[in-house]
């Protein structure tokens, strides 16, 4: 027995394919690798994943020998493809997330108020922590 996907599901995957393809539409085949995917256990943010991992390689992003593009729906959610996009998407949020809290700590750190500091010693200490966790 195949598991019942909500066609909401598949509507919220393929707008994150429309946000880089806003011509782009959807057809019963598209829909089809959608549900196949779901239907293996997938959820909606891992496929999500998947289409934004496959927009940040430079090869698919047509950097390689021929100059093509490969980010159709079908690459970016292909059972060979799938985990190693996500996972990509993944770790470039979390280097975002870091590089973010690299700059606020930073801007945290100069703003100085009457020879002060502007964070407290409780933030101070996280910080501290925070680069030990880091390696630096």
């Amino acid at each position: 027995m195949t598991k019942f996907i909500p066609s909401q599901d598949i509507e919220a995957v393929f707008a994150r394919q429309i946000h880089y393809h806003p011509r782009e539409r959807i057809n019963a085949k598209k829909k089809d690798i959608i549900r196949r995917r779901l239907q293996e256990g997938y959820s909606v943010q891992d496929l999500i994943h998947a289409i934004d991992g496959c927009h940040q390689t430079p090869f698919n992003c047509g950097k390689n020998d021929s100059g093509a593009k490969f980010l159709d729906l079908k690459t970016s959610i292909s059972q060979d493809n799938i985990c190693r996009f996500m996972e990509l998407a993944e770790s470039s949020a979390q280097a975002a997330k870091l590089k973010e809290r690299r700059r606020n700590t930073r801007e945290n750190m100069l703003h100085v108020n009457k020879g002060q500091p502007k964070v407290t010693e409780q933030e101070l200490a996280e910080f501290r922590q925070w680069r030990k966790e880091i390696g630096i």
